[in-house]
């Protein structure tokens, strides 16, 4: 097999374990806020949009970051780089789709949680 088949497959991997690791820090607790809002004292929701912006910014600076690590140890790679890149950003943008679908399934996000 060729070294840019390796690397794309390296890309995958390292891209597939950030974004997973991004899910679970980063939007899991926001679907749980989602799913169980809590109201203030003038019977609106504590959660805003700010709160949705803050989260896609954190979201994004992880991918930056991940891509980054890819261009900072590019010379340590025993694969090919752009390979390697390519295959990063494709599985975070994979895997931010995936799991956006996954953390919604079975749940209705605009009604109010029946629990108290």
């Amino acid at each position: 097999m060729s070294i840019y088949v390796y690397g794309a497959i390296a890309g995958l991997g390292f891209g597939a374990i950030v974004g997973f690791l991004k899910y679970l820090f980063v939007w899991k607790p926001l679907y749980n806020k989602a799913i169980n809002p809590q109201i203030n004292e003038f019977g609106q929701k504590k959660d805003s949009a700010a709160s949705i912006y803050i989260h896609y910014f954190i979201s994004m600076a992880v991918n930056i970051l991940a891509l980054f690590l890819v261009y900072y140890f590019r010379r340590e790679l025993p694969f090919s780089y752009a390979a390697v890149l390519v295959g990063t950003a494709a599985a975070l943008s994979i895997t931010s789709r995936l799991y956006t679908f996954r953390g919604t399934k079975g749940k209705n996000l605009g009604e109010q949680s029946k629990e108290v």
